[in-house]
């Protein structure tokens, strides 16, 4: 069997995923800001670096301007390393300028006993006589606990695109093995898809710009609807008979369900959960995947190299 159709399957069930998956982006980006997800997930991140403090002293800081904006609408998104290392400085020592690293130490010493304070108190002893050494440090302190924060985050994420993976798939009935299926057999629409990938590529980058993702999802839509895949509920050429006296809007979804027997429906079932699956990994990745499969593709088979003779000069 000629691996060119099975390579040229797997390039259009990949677009197919990189479409859906900057859909699902575009939806998690969406939705995680109405809910202000990045920032509380910060918020949580802070309370969690400055355990055992006094309310005051987070309060501090999480309110200094260098953090928080009290004037913004919700809360922050992001704050850099810099920025929390001279909230804390700047908390610590009530505002006062150009205090001394002993005055530092001093108030660190006052603060009520907790993680934090043993953080604060260790960073000071490691920073010695030098109070940018300190500063440094607690950029660092505060990069690894963003480092947790983003790994949470990233989770969530995670998760909220399998299950948006698992409602398109259900709700536009994706099946990745009949998808598969129509493009092996279906040499012409292989080739759309495929020419598609190859067209659309470049315009598909995943991007981190909100405004961008929403532009590239719009995109993929209206690529997803062009090409005449086997996605959607439509009514099969033969209606099982359980369902012909089904309304208009059930009777192609009882038809797909139920219209191949058990093997039928599990090999459904199992199609969305692929199809959810591969959504869940993310447009990135489905990005990096095509583009190198792609170029395998266009390389084609690497042409023999002759054997050089030792006695031939160099």
């Amino acid at each position: 069997m000629s691996l060119g159709p099975v390579l040229d399957v797997a390039i259009g069930l990949m677009f197919i995923y990189l479409l859906l998956s900057l859909v699902a982006t575009a939806a998690q980006e969406t939705f995680a800001g109405l809910i202000n997800k990045r920032g509380k997930e910060l918020e949580t991140g802070l309370r969690s670096l400055l355990a055992g403090t006094d309310t005051a002293f987070f309060r501090g800081i999480w309110d200094h301007s260098l953090v928080r904006d009290k004037e913004a609408d919700g809360l922050p998104s992001y704050v850099s390393a810099t920025s929390f290392s001279t909230a804390v400085l700047d908390t610590l020592m009530g505002g006062k300028a150009a205090p001394k690293l002993a005055e530092v130490n001093t108030a660190i010493g006052n603060l009520p006993e907790g993680r934090a304070k043993q953080a604060l108190m260790a960073l000071s002893r490691e920073a010695g006589n030098d109070l940018e050494a300190l500063q440094h440090g607690i950029e660092h302190w505060f990069d690894s606990a963003m480092n947790r924060v983003s790994g949470a985050y990233k989770r969530w994420t995670q998760v909220f695109t399998l299950l948006f993976g698992m409602l398109i798939a259900v709700s536009m009935n994706v099946n990745s093995f009949e998808i598969a299926r129509v493009l092996y057999l279906d040499k012409p629409m292989r080739d759309a898809v495929v020419g598609q990938a190859t067209e659309q590529l470049a315009k598909l980058a995943p991007n981190a710009d909100p405004a961008e993702v929403e532009k590239r999802a719009e995109a993929a839509k209206k690529v997803v609807d062009s090409l005449g895949l086997p996605i959607g509920w439509t009514t099969p050429a033969t209606v099982p008979a359980c369902c012909k006296n089904e309304s208009e809007f059930w009777k192609p979804i009882c038809s797909r369900v139920f219209g191949g027997g058990v093997m039928g429906f599990v090999t459904l079932i199992l199609g969305w959960i692929v199809t959810a699956f591969a959504v869940s990994l993310g447009a990135p990745f489905w990005f990096d995947t095509l583009q190198s499969v792609i170029n395998i593709r266009n390389a084609g088979a690497k042409p023999p190299t002759g054997k050089v003779s030792r006695s031939t000069p160099a």
